[in-house]
């Protein structure tokens, strides 16, 4: 082999050394600004067991800038829709943002019979964050909570009593 090869062969990996560590760096850029995005939208959703009709509540909580909205819902079928003029979205992510709140790998679950707890986070219609846990024999699903419990973080920005709101959806 020539020193002329030699020498080139390492200019070479070395200039692919360089391209690779540049792009590591635009990739981890990229995603610190992704952590960044404005946030205009969080959405709650608590889906109830299987059981029937007349007995199943699910309930969602949606909180933007001028608004909250919580809607009560019995397989998709929409029981109860208020919303209450009202911004809380700063209170909503000072609150999640002390949480311990990120995205895991999915696990699944064989058990049925559980509820479920969803949180997404907009950014204008965008979707930026889409994350849930499954509760039935254990935890499942894609969302982890490390501190705090996210069903009461959204109870509190409802001015009214949300098991007050859920019973006025049943039939007497």
């Amino acid at each position: 082999m020539s020193k002329f090869f030699l020498y080139s062969t390492l200019l070479f990996l070395a200039f692919l050394l360089v391209v690779f560590v540049a792009a590591c760096s635009n990739v981890s850029r990229n995603i610190q600004q992704d952590k960044k995005v404005k946030i205009t939208k969080y959405v709650y959703r608590y889906g109830d067991r299987s059981v029937p009709p007349d007995y199943h509540r699910s309930y969602s909580i949606e909180v933007s800038a001028d608004t909250t909205v919580f809607t009560v819902s019995t397989y998709d079928e929409v029981l109860l829709r208020k919303t209450y003029c009202q911004n809380k979205l700063a209170e909503i992510e000072t609150t999640l943002n002390g949480m311990d709140i990120e995205l895991k790998k999915e696990k699944k679950s064989a058990c049925s019979g559980g509820y479920s707890e969803t949180l997404l986070k907009y950014s204008q219609s965008e979707i930026v964050f889409n994350g849930y846990v499954y509760h039935c024999d254990g935890e499942s699903g894609t969302l982890h909570v490390g501190n705090g419990d996210l069903s009461s973080v959204f109870k509190a920005v409802v001015p009214e009593s949300i098991d007050s709101l859920i019973n006025e959806t049943r039939l007497i």
